[in-house]
């Protein structure tokens, strides 16, 4: 059986898992509603919500999220395109296969690739440069929602906020660098830009994405009647 396969195996589990946990949660609340009159003690079902089932399929889902990423790797494949390419010009040659670490909103997903060396010029990855993969931990997806979400909160909030979430792990100083990255693409982005610090009369960067992990940042001059800061 190949890895491919496998994942998708995994995929197919974990989400008939997801189904018969819900339909445990939904057999418990029934048993408490029915017996909700009788008052029985010790004959209840453990006490379940909408609120736990919702909780347990988004993070149900969210493991189902990244075998789905690791699966679309093992689509790729490694880059082995031989042991000589040519590449922007250059004739590289094969060197050395390892495995990185994408950090995306369903947690960290392998990737295993190979990287071609000519003497005098940056290693090349077919597969980091096909996938588009960041130099930093952090996929680009997870950079936008970092630069969205730091144009309104702090830097301890939007980290605090994406561990909540999805449960992933970035540091403030992390956070920072993206921030700092938009920044760089364009003058004047407010790295910290919230409602306590938002002058009168602003013009808010807004921070969008090209689809190609690329930031874009638009300059709009709101009237702030108009403008919801609230989370």
């Amino acid at each position: 059986m190949t890895e491919q396969s496998m994942t998708l195996d995994a995929v197919q589990t974990s989400i008939n898992a997801l189904i018969d946990e819900v339909k445990k949660f939904a057999s418990q609340s029934r048993t408490n509603m029915s017996s909700s009159g009788l008052k029985l003690v010790g004959e209840h079902a453990p006490h379940v919500t909408a609120y736990d089932v919702e909780k347990s399929v988004f993070e149900g889902l969210l493991h189902v999220g990244g075998l789905l990423m690791k699966h679309y790797f093992d689509e790729l494949g490694d880059g082995n395109l031989g042991f000589r390419i040519e590449h922007q010009g250059e004739e590289m040659l094969r060197k050395v296969s390892g495995e990185v670490k994408v950090l995306t909103v369903f947690g960290k997903v392998p990737v295993h690739r190979w990287l071609y060396y000519k003497s005098g010029c940056p290693g090349y990855s077919p597969v980091e440069d096909t996938a588009n993969i960041p130099d930093r931990e952090a996929s680009h997806y997870l950079q936008e929602l970092v630069g969205r979400l730091g144009i309104r909160d702090t830097f301890d909030e939007t980290a605090g906020f994406l561990e909540y979430l999805f449960g992933i792990s970035l540091s403030t100083h992390t956070v920072h660098e993206i921030i700092g990255e938009l920044a760089d693409h364009h003058q004047g982005f407010a790295e910290e830009l919230t409602p306590e610090t938002a002058p009168a009369e602003a013009t808010i960067h807004v921070a969008s994405f090209d689809g190609k992990g690329v930031p874009v940042v638009k300059d709009v001059a709101p009237q702030l009647s108009s403008v919801n800061f609230s989370p």
